[in-house]
């Protein structure tokens, strides 16, 4: 059984993201940690067991502790201060949720949906912090797709600093291996919305996907083998027209941000985000192929506290150390929402594309899963 929990006024993190009334705390010098990962030797399953959905139980809590050992990876440096994240004075209290007739008690939830840790903050403070399975504030976590909210940040990063000129550029601008493609004429706001046109098939299980097909690039570790799994994509839909979830296109973009940074993803998320906004622990990042480009579309490893601070770095307008990292939503989101209403019917905006901007805060929380 899956229940649907949202939080008014408040992020929670391992379950969903809702907007927080305060900001992240006063920061602190820490010292670089030195300590052994108290996960490393563990046993793990496979990457394609992982997507085949036949991950050994016994392994599985394991693996996605230990995502990091599958594929080559980069470290996300952290910076020397750390954002310290308050405890509230008053913890969070009652939580009640009612399916199907049936009311649920937040423990409930956690057994029921096996939630491995569970943050929640509100107003800059941690109302809730709990791990499971052997998980500790020090266990890197799997990021699934909240790695594309972080690849989508980077380019509102870039469009800060104007290394990317302007969201209507077009993608072959910057990835010169895409020219002649399904992806000439294709812009790369087209591409940040899911709506290149160029086919796509997002099935993890099937053997025959193109989900498939990006993965094994990625296990055979070869440079520009993901460029080759875009390039052969065939064009179902003029750009713009049609939104289809596609992990690909975020690659895509992740090709796009090497080119125009001329550094590491990694390099760049750890100077513009992870080390101003005060993260705790350093994390890693998937690559294509060794000393490669990262994978855009997910392969991140962080610590539930370091999303946690990602989230408040995203929902406090994107500005870190006084700087603003982001562009100003009001700059450049008109036209996201137009469009998304144009493709989705304006329900699905936030979940199915990716935002290169922060969010706006509201009075109601906004439920949004992380896989």
């Amino acid at each position: 059984m899956k229940l649907r929990l949202a939080l008014a006024g408040i992020v929670a993190i391992g379950l969903l993201f809702a907007p927080p009334a305060g900001t992240v705390g006063a920061r602190q010098a820490s010292p670089q940690r030195a300590v052994a990962y108290p996960h490393s030797g563990e046993p793990i399953g496979t990457i394609r067991q992982v997507y085949d959905s036949t991950l050994p139980s016994d392994v599985a809590v394991n693996t996605f502790r230990n995502t990091d050992r599958f594929f080559a990876t980069r470290v996300i440096r952290r910076g020397t201060d750390v954002s310290v994240l308050p405890r509230a004075a008053s913890p969070l209290g009652t939580v009640r949720l009612t399916q199907d007739g049936r009311e649920y008690s937040l423990d409930d939830y956690v057994e029921l949906n096996r939630v491995a840790a569970l943050l929640v903050i509100k107003d800059g403070r941690v109302k809730e912090e709990r791990y499971r399975f052997g998980n500790t504030e020090r266990t890197r976590w799997m990021s699934m797709s909240v790695a594309k909210s972080m690849t989508s940040a980077l380019v509102g990063a870039a469009l800060q600093q104007g290394y990317i000129a302007s969201l209507s550029d077009p993608i072959t601008k910057y990835v010169p291996a895409l020219r002649g493609s399904a992806y000439e004429g294709v812009a790369l706001r087209d591409v940040l919305m899911m709506a290149s046109g160029v086919r796509w098939t997002e099935r993890y299980e099937s053997p025959d996907s193109d989900r498939r097909a990006l993965l094994e690039a990625q296990i055979r570790q070869t440079p520009g083998g993901a460029m080759a799994v875009m390039r052969a994509l065939p064009r179902a839909a003029e750009p713009g027209t049609t939104n289809v979830y596609n992990t690909g296109e975020t690659q895509v973009v992740a090709e796009v941000l090497r080119a125009a940074v001329r550094r590491p993803l990694a390099d760049y998320l750890s100077e513009r985000i992870w080390s101003r906004v005060g993260m705790e622990d350093e994390a890693t990042w998937w690559l294509e192929s060794p000393d490669g480009v990262e994978i855009g579309g997910s392969g991140i490893s962080a610590t539930l506290r370091d999303y946690g601070r990602f989230g408040l770095f995203m929902l406090n307008g994107g500005i870190a150390q006084g700087e603003r990292i982001l562009p100003d939503a009001r700059r450049h989101f008109e036209s996201f929402v137009d469009k998304g209403l144009e493709l989705l019917g304006g329900n699905l905006l936030r979940e199915r594309a990716q935002l290169p901007l922060p969010c706006e805060r509201s009075g109601d929380g906004i439920g949004q899963r992380g896989d």
